[in-house]
Formats: C-alpha cells, sequence, structure tokens
C-alpha cells in the first residue's frame, strides 16, 4: 500500500509540474480550467482513502486476501468493493472462511435448493460448458442459457453436500466464546456420501468433480454467460450469483486466465467495484496485463472501462431528466473509477495510448442526454371521441380537427386498436415549442441570465454554458480530459486527436451545452488542426434536432456540402428526427428523398417507419403514401457500391417494411392501403 501511495504522490507532483508548463497549444475551452487541473488532480486520487459512497478495497482485504497466490477462488474476500447495479449501489458484506451453511448473498440473487434427490452428470456437464463457450459466428442462446443453468445446477448439489458434510464432522462445542474449527471436506468425501446416502445414482469419480470445479471449466462458463443475451441488469446478477456459487465450493484456484474471465464478465455485466477490485487483485499477484484472445485489441484495462460503460447503460432509458446533476446516480461522474484505472495502469508499467484515452472519455457520454438536451414536442393520445357511427346505415366514420368526416371502411375498423371495448384512432399531440434559451438560432442574438444574478446581465450562451455549475459531468469531462494532456496519474501526456474532440462534443450535446460544442467546433478544432468529419456533424446536427432547431441544422447541412464531407444515413435520420419534432412531415418526407437523388444515402429502416408512424397520426394520408412510393422505388433501386448494397439490404431484410406490413400499419391508423397504391 505504501508503494501505491508513493506512486500517487508522484503522479500529483508530475501533474503539478506539467500545469506549471506553458503550452501555447491548449485549447481555449481547456484554459479556463487550467486553474483547477490541480485541485481536480489531488481531489481525484480519493480513492485511495475509500468513501462510503464508493468503497473499493481496503488495505487489510488486500493483505489478507490477496497476498498468497494459492488462494482458492473466493468470491467474497473482495466484497468490500461496491458493485455498480441501476439504478441502486449495494455493498456486499465480508464473509470469512471459505465455507457457510447458508446461501449468503442479494437479495436478488435466489437462495440455493433444498438437497434431494438429483440427477449428476459432472462429464456431460463440463463438455456442455465447454461446448457453449467455445466462439462460433452464430450460436443458438437457449442452448447457453441450458448449459449454464445445468452448470449452476451441478455446483449447487456439490456446495450443499459440503456443506452438510461440514456441519456433521464440525465437533460441538459448549461455551459460545470459543469458536469450532474449521473442518476440510474433500471431493473423496463427497463421493463417499453419495454412495451412502444414494442421492447421486451415477457412478461418479474425483476426476469428474475436479473438473466440474477446475478453473479451465469455470473460465468456459463465465465466457457461456456472456452469451446468454442478457440484458445489462440480468447479467449483473447471474454473474454475480455465478461467482458467488463457485466461491462458496471452494474448490477452484484463482489462477490468471481465470481472474482475466472474471474481469472481462463483470466488465460485461457493470460490475464496476468487482472490475476494479479484480484489477488490484492481478496487480497484487504481478500479473501480467492480458489481452482477449478473441478480441486482441482489447486488454483488462479495456474491460474495466466497459464495466464503467454497461452501468451506464440503464440511465440511457431510465434517466430522470427533471432532476438536476447533484440528484442523478454517482455513474454520471466516472472519474474517481477513471483514476483508478490510470493508476492500476501506471504501477504496471503500462502506457496510456490515445485509443484507451478516447475509451476513458466516452464513459462521459455513455449515460445518455439530460434534461437541458431533450424537450418532448408531442404525445401519442387516444381519441375515441372523433369515431363516429351511423345506426342506420351501420357505417363508420372519422372526424378531423377541420370537421371532415372520413369514411372508414369495415375491414379497417377491424384492425384500429381497442381500448376499454371501443375502437379508438391514434392522433398526435404536439406540445408548446421548447424555450428560446434551448434553440442555439434563438439564443444567438438576445442571451442569457445567470440564475443568481439579481442585476439581470444578459451574457452569451457560450459563456452561461462554460460555468462549471451548468453541469458538473461536464466539467469533469474536460478537466480530465486537460489532465490526460498534462499527463494524468504518472503517464507521459498525450495529444487528443480528433475522435477525443468528437467525444466532448458528444459530452457537450448530452449535457444540452450546444454553444459550448459548437465553440470546440469552430475554436479549437481549427486551432489544433483539425478537420472536422462525417461524426463530428452527427453529433451535432443529432444535438440540434432534439431541440427542434432546423434552420441551423439546415446551415450545418449546407456547410458538409460546401466542404465535400460525405453524408451517411445517421446525417439523413438526424435531419428526419429534427423535422418531424416540429411537425414538418411534408419536408421529412422531401428531405428524405432530395437526400438520395443528391448523394445517394438513405436513413436506417426505423426512420422510414417513424415517419409514416407520424404522417397518420396527424391523418396526412397523402403525405405517407408519397413516402410508400419512395419505398418502393428503393425496391427497384440498383446500387452503386458497396456501402449503398448494405443500406438496401438492411431495408429489405426488415420485416416493418414489407408490403404487408405497410398495409397494417395503415390499418392500425384507420386508413386504407390497397394494391392499386402499389406499382
Amino acid at each position: 500500500m505504501a508503494s501505491s501511495t508513493c506512486a500517487a504522490v508522484a503522479a500529483v507532483r508530475r501533474i503539478a509540474a506539467a500545469s506549471s508548463r506553458q503550452d501555447s497549444a491548449l485549447p481555449s475551452f481547456m484554459a479556463t480550467a487550467r486553474s483547477r487541473s490541480l485541485h481536480c488532480a489531488c481531489a481525484r486520487h480519493s480513492f485511495l482513502q475509500p468513501t462510503t459512497s464508493v468503497p473499493l478495497l481496503s488495505t487489510t482485504s488486500r493483505q489478507t486476501n490477496l497476498s498468497n497466490a494459492s488462494t482458492v477462488l473466493l468470491v467474497r474476500t473482495l466484497s468490500s468493493s461496491t458493485v455498480m447495479e441501476a439504478p441502486v449501489t449495494e455493498t456486499m458484506p465480508q464473509v470469512d472462511g471459505l465455507h457457510e451453511n447458508d446461501y449468503t448473498g442479494d437479495d436478488t440473487v435466489a437462495a440455493l435448493e433444498a438437497l434431494g434427490s438429483q440427477k449428476f452428470d459432472a462429464k456431460k456437464c463440463v463438455k456442455d460448458i465447454q461446448e457453449a463457450a467455445q466462439w462460433q459466428a452464430e450460436w443458438d442462446p437457449d442452448v447457453v442459457r441450458q448449459a449454464v443453468n445445468n452448470y449452476e445446477h451441478h455446483m449447487r448439489i456439490l456446495h450443499q453436500t459440503l456443506s452438510q458434510l461440514e456441519r456433521e464432522k464440525t465437533p460441538q462445542v459448549e461455551s459460545e466464546l470459543s469458536s469450532s474449527p474449521k473442518v476440510v471436506v474433500t471431493l473423496e468425501d463427497v463421493i463417499a456420501d453419495w454412495q451412502d446416502t444414494k442421492l447421486i445414482e451415477q457412478d461418479v469419480t474425483v476426476q469428474q468433480l475436479e473438473d466440474l470445479v477446475s478453473p479451465e471449466t469455470v473460465e468456459s462458463a463465465f465466457r457461456s454467460a456472456l452469451r446468454m443475451n442478457l440484458d445489462t441488469s440480468r447479467l449483473s446478477v447471474k454473474v454475480r450469483e455465478l461467482e458467488r456459487l463457485v466461491g462458496l465450493v471452494g474448490k477452484t484456484p484463482l489462477t490468471d486466465p481465470l481472474s482475466f474471465s472474471l474481469l472481462k464478465a463483470n466488465g460485461k455485466a457493470g460490475n464496476i467495484g468487482r472490475a476494479l477490485a479484480l484489477l488490484n487483485m492481478r496487480k497484487a499477484r504481478t500479473y501480467p496485463p492480458r489481452k482477449d484472445q478473441e478480441y486482441p485489441s482489447q486488454n483488462e484495462f479495456v474491460h474495466a472501462i466497459q464495466s464503467i460503460e454497461s452501468a451506464g447503460l440503464y440511465l440511457r432509458k431510465n434517466r430522470n431528466v427533471f432532476a438536476g446533476d447533484v440528484h442523478q446516480p454517482a455513474i454520471d461522474n466516472p472519474t474517481r473509477w477513471l483514476d483508478a484505472i490510470l493508476v492500476n495502469m501506471f504501477e504496471r508499467n503500462v502506457q496510456l495510448t490515445p485509443w484507451l484515452a478516447n475509451r476513458m472519455l466516452e464513459t462521459y457520454a455513455s449515460t445518455g442526454r439530460t434534461g437541458k438536451a431533450l424537450h418532448f414536442f408531442y404525445d401519442m393520445k387516444r381519441d375515441h371521441k372523433g369515431i363516429h357511427h351511423d345506426p342506420e346505415t351501420g357505417q363508420y366514420s372519422y372526424i378531423e380537427d377541420n370537421d371532415t368526416e372520413r369514411p372508414i371502411r369495415p375491414e379497417i375498423m377491424e384492425q384500429m386498436p381497442i381500448y376499454k371495448k371501443k375502437r379508438i384512432k391514434v392522433r398526435v399531440q404536439y406540445n408548446p415549442p421548447p424555450p428560446y434559451h434551448k434553440v442555439p438560432s434563438l439564443v444567438k442574438d438576445t442571451g442569457v441570465m445567470r440564475p443568481d444574478d439579481t442585476a439581470g446581465k444578459r451574457i452569451s450562451k457560450l459563456d452561461r454554458e462554460s460555468d462549471k455549475d451548468w453541469s458538473l459531468p461536464l466539467t469533469a469531462a474536460l478537466v480530465f480530459a486537460d489532465s490526460l494532456t498534462q499527463g494524468a496519474c504518472g503517464h507521459d501526456p498525450i495529444s487528443l486527436n480528433l475522435q477525443s474532440y468528437n467525444v466532448l462534443i458528444k459530452a457537450c450535446c448530452y449535457r444540452g451545452a450546444l454553444w459550448r460544442a459548437l465553440h470546440i467546433l469552430n475554436k479549437v478544432l481549427p486551432r489544433q488542426n483539425l478537420e472536422p468529419n462525417t461524426t463530428t456533424y452527427n453529433i451535432i446536427l443529432s444535438g440540434m434536432a432534439r431541440v427542434g432547431d432546423v434552420d441551423m441544422m439546415k446551415e450545418f447541412l449546407i456547410i458538409m456540402t460546401n466542404k465535400g464531407v460525405p453524408l451517411n444515413m445517421f446525417t439523413v435520420q438526424a435531419m428526419v428526427e429534427g423535422m418531424l419534432n416540429v411537425g414538418d412531415i411534408g419536408g421529412a418526407v422531401t428531405m428524405v428523398q432530395d437526400l438520395f437523388n443528391q448523394h445517394g444515402v438513405i436513413p436506417p429502416p426505423a426512420t422510414h417507419f417513424k415517419i409514416l408512424e407520424i404522417a397518420l397520426a396527424n391523418c396526412l394520408v397523402y403525405e405517407a403514401k408519397r413516402h410508400v412510393y419512395f419505398l418502393q422505388q428503393l425496391w427497384k433501386w440498383a446500387p452503386q457500391n458497396s456501402r449503398q448494397e448494405r443500406q438496401k439490404e438492411k431495408m429489405m431484410n426488415n420485416p416493418q417494411l414489407s408490403r404487408p406490413s405497410l398495409k397494417t400499419l395503415f390499418g392500425y391508423f384507420g386508413e386504407a392501403l390497397t394494391e392499386e397504391d402499389f406499382f
């Protein structure tokens, strides 16, 4: 621990020395944070003194549990680290000893089943789990799930037998103050007990049980768990359940390859604390940094970074956009964990590369957009009052907003949705437009006021977004990027490339700092002699679309065309979403056709479907049919290059854009799409 502290102090001194140098090439948006860089660098090493909110491995646990190379795999010895599982953070209790009578773990993990007459075939179980772990271009997730569940079943039976034998062999102690000595139960004892109790009908050998708990088989089990096609939260529970089950059995040595597989599995599952604990363990045992055999470009530090990105996936769909930064989960600012990875790399003589630095920066943009970067332009509503039924003729009709009566054919009426035993029509209800300070083109000349400014002085939106209280995670991202250019945590300084600035632009757009993103585009990139590419403009166009700034989006589209920057499907997608948000459905249909005719690009299949949905929900049947005519032209389109072939293949293979699906979609909204509409 003393060497780690000295290394961290040396890293802080190196950052201080680097910050004292004059760097004329330092971007101006980072220069404002220069005065805070040393303070933040010192504060960022607080992981050496674990806090109560995000505790890491303590000194005692490192010395006790990680010093002996022959220590068996007991996951509970690493339990002082925090497991990140959205939306809450849990801390596993410390458990002493190698075996426990009861299954201890999180409430989300199922308890072990009662021991009874069981089917046990260790040889077939090992064979199945090894086959499931083999790399294949295509695999059946159900087969993999069956193999993993079968392996867990065998390990549970083995654990229950070991626990019962341990209780039977442990002598009774009369005094409550003295503890019973631990009794070691061997695999031979397990087989002898099965033969006496007739619990297992098949003949089991010691070699079969050793293969079942061997590091190679456990490693295959974790590789198979990653191929079960589970979402991140369920995968997190599955990995921890399997990890603790192997630890409860207590017969598996923790080897170098197995610890790497554990790190990879916890990285995919989003268990940040476990991933960092495994990094520290590998450092304590002087294991050399390993690379993934399936993906040679990824090393163990990439998997640790992946754990941060996986843990942030929950916020992409479940973020409370109405809460401020102080009320967001800790994963919103991953600086502390990135510093822990940097220090681990420095102490193991692994140099930081620009590619790895970009992966670290991407964690600041992996949690999705905040409320400042979003606006809810419309809602889908059920309209059952607009459907009129004539009892005399038995005909149904729909009353539009302009009091025009549109008849509904009986066969179409049967395809419309039912709500409270009534046929309804799905309509779009547009909300008020976003406030002016969210739209860059509207706030360009007016400016904004600071919340605590009682004098009413207006400042530019760029100055407001440059305040550190605008977004604490964004400020942390820019300061972290600044520290990388000066030598963070003992590493040599690196130069940010175009991908680095693209990630920072993305972080700005996700935090609603669109003017700061434009500042990087228009000021910082030219100063660094970097030319923006298609990804740069797509990120900005996507950010503009979320606030409905169509005017500025069209300006950037002209700039891309004049500079010769190639357009792709995401460019078209951003333009279409911006127009649909402001209700310009006809303009969105025309934009898709124009960009295809001029640049030969089409949007993703989901964008086509969205255009049809919004058009039909607005009762713009002719606009929807106009886009259907365009889709029929794409069906007969002959691509000119491989990129266009891939685009057409994606569209043709999408079942939602087939002829029967389009008819069903029109019928859902109460409109008819007949064969006469196809050519």
